[in-house]
Formats: C-alpha cells, structure tokens, sequence
C-alpha cells in the first residue's frame, strides 16, 4: 500500500485493494497507465547480438576433414548482462572397404556477466518502484532511507562466469565378413565452471570493504562401449541376427566453494583467494561414480509371418550396495502375421505380444 502511494503521489486509498490486500490487477489511475511497475521493461532491454560462424570441408583419398569455428556475442536480453561463447570443432572421417572411423573434438567456452539474481531482489525492494530513476541512478525506497538498493553499489560488482566444455568422440567400425561387424565407441566429456561474485559488503571510514565468493565445479564423464553385430544364419526362409555389447561409463564431480571478507580493495580479492589469507573459508565435495552395462539382443524371423526378439541386459551401479548393485532386465516378444490382402479394405493384420 504504501509503495503505491509513492508511486502515485498519495492517491491511493484501501478501497482500492482487494480484501486480501492484494491491489487489483485490472485497475489503472490514468487510462494506459499500469497499476504496477512494468518489470518486463525494467529487466529487459533490446540490443544487438553478434553470431559469427565460419566452417571449412576438404578430403585426401578416403579421409574427410571438417573444421568450423564460431563465436557469439549477446550483450543480453536481461541488464546489465553480457555472454560470449566460442565454439570449435573438428572431425575427421575415414571409410574404407572393411574399416570406418568417426572422431569428433569440440570445444567450447563461455564467459557470461549475470546481474539477474541482483535484478529479481531490486524488484522485492520495492516491487512498486524502478530500481533505477530517471537519471538512471539506483533509485532509494520511499519511506526507510536505510534500506539500500540490492543492487547498490552496482560499479563495484562482479558477477561473472567462466564455463569450459570439451567433448571427444571416436566411433571405430570393422566388417569381419559378409555376416558380422564389430563397432567400439569411446567419449570424454569434459566440463570446467568457475563463478566468481564480488561486492561491497559495507563501509568503513569512507572506504569500500568487498567480500566475495568463488565456486569451482568439475565434471568428468568416461564412456566406453563395443557391440558385435552377426548374421547366424539366412537360409531360406529363416533369418537369424544377434547383437551383444558391454558398456562401461565412469563419472567424476568436484567441487570447492571459497568466501571472503575484509577486503579493502577489488584487487586484494582474487589475490587472497589463491592464497591461504585467514579471512578465506574454503569447503568442497567430490564424488566418484561407475556405471557398467552388457546386454544381447536376438532376432529370429520366418518369412513375413513369425518375427521373435529375445533381449536381455545387465546394469550396474557403483553407488548401490553390493547386494543390490546389479539389475537385470530381460524382455521377449512375438508378432504373427495374420493375413495380408492389398485388395481387401484392411490391407494387412500383425498380432503381437510383448
């Protein structure tokens, strides 16, 4: 109530609230002006964005080379905000008469400056009023002259995260013969996140104390699977297909958090942090973990009239205890074809059961 009042020079009364004391969505002092503040105006803004993209293609023989590069630059939908994100690729392709090959590297890193947690808090500070005036200074709260912009002082933050990503993929295939084929897959994905933040935590002697905090995350997933893919038998009318493979994928997670207090000046800040300075508190985690898999599949089929699948698999989790480590999934289905007449209005008829 009292935040619409300071908006609309006083002429609000009590009437005009909802009996929740809620103000009424649909009311408006003047034609076309809102009762509230316009935060899709306040928190957004238009600006330009930069896409740049440029890819090459060439072969040697039986060899195929890509190569693309990109870079974005997004000063941001939310203000003040900024993101950049390069982006480079590479892969290489073989494919011979009995042997293939597919690897694939990219990499990506991104640098974001992210106010918007800053943004959500000035709209509780006063959900009425811009966090910012007409001079685009931060704005103060109406009635208590001590409750300071969230966003105050806003020159002298730091909000800003350096996120690294790096994936590798190499797919090998081998036709033994006419009837089998061996294919092997490793993967690495790589993910590297720091977000630092700093601000003015108070004012001592006319002079600025910052605090900050610094949170470094690391992932790492292996992967590693093969499957050997085999015709046993086409006689006739009988056909036969197998498919078996193992899986193996190791996940590894660290994190460590850092706060600091004290500091008399920005540059103190990240200097101290990579030190053992006494006003630092420094705690993390990591983790660990393996998922192993193995499974088979076969197919038996007699002409277009019985079609049978048998599968199976067997996963494992290094995070269940040992009595329950291991889960087995086997599944089986059929299918008869019952009839089949193009001139009939139903054309053709499969029961199946599963």
């Amino acid at each position: 109530y009292l935040d619409q009042q300071a908006r609309n020079n006083g002429n609000v009364t009590l009437n005009e609230f909802t009996s929740q004391g809620l103000p009424d969505p649909l009311y408006s002092f003047t034609e076309g002006e809102s009762f509230y503040t316009d935060w899709q105006a306040e928190t957004f803004n238009q600006d330009l964005g930069y896409d740049h993209n440029i890819a090459a293609s060439f072969a040697t023989g039986d060899i195929q080379y890509r190569i693309s590069l990109g870079h974005l630059d997004q000063s941001g939908f939310l203000q003040p905000r900024n993101y950049e994100r390069t982006i480079l690729g590479t892969t290489v392709n073989y494919l011979g008469e009995r042997f293939s090959l597919t690897y694939r590297v990219n990499s990506s890193w991104e640098d974001r400056q992210d106010f918007s947690l800053d943004m959500l808090a000035a709209a509780r500070f006063v959900p009425s009023v811009s966090p910012f005036d007409e001079d685009d200074n931060l704005s103060r709260h109406p009635y208590f002259d001590w409750w300071e912009n969230p966003l105050f002082p806003l020159d002298t933050r730091t909000d800003e995260s350096l996120i690294n990503n790096l994936r590798m993929n190499l797919d090998l295939g081998f036709q033994i013969n006419e009837k089998s084929k061996l294919n092997l897959k490793m993967a690495l994905d790589q993910n590297n996140r720091e977000r630092f933040f700093q601000s003015t935590e108070d004012w001592r002697d006319g002079a600025a104390i910052y605090s900050a905090s610094l949170n470094e995350l690391e992932n790492h997933n292996y992967l590693g699977e093969g499957y050997y893919d085999i015709d046993i038998t086409n006689i006739g009318k009988h056909y036969l297909n197998a498919v078996s493979g193992i899986s193996f994928q190791s996940f590894r997670f660290s994190q460590e958090n850092r706060f600091g207090e004290g500091f008399f000046a920005p540059t103190q800040v990240r200097d101290n942090f990579n030190g053992s300075a006494s006003n630092v508190l420094t705690n993390g985690r990591s983790e660990t973990r393996q998922i192993a898999s193995a499974f088979s599949r076969w197919h038996y089929k007699y002409s277009d009239w019985l079609n049978i699948d048998l599968s199976y698999r067997l996963d494992g989790a290094s995070q269940f205890l040992s009595a329950n480590r291991w889960g087995h999934f086997p599944s089986v289905g059929a299918s008869v074809l019952v009839f089949e007449n193009e001139a009939s209005l139903f054309h053709r008829l499969n029961l199946g059961l599963n």
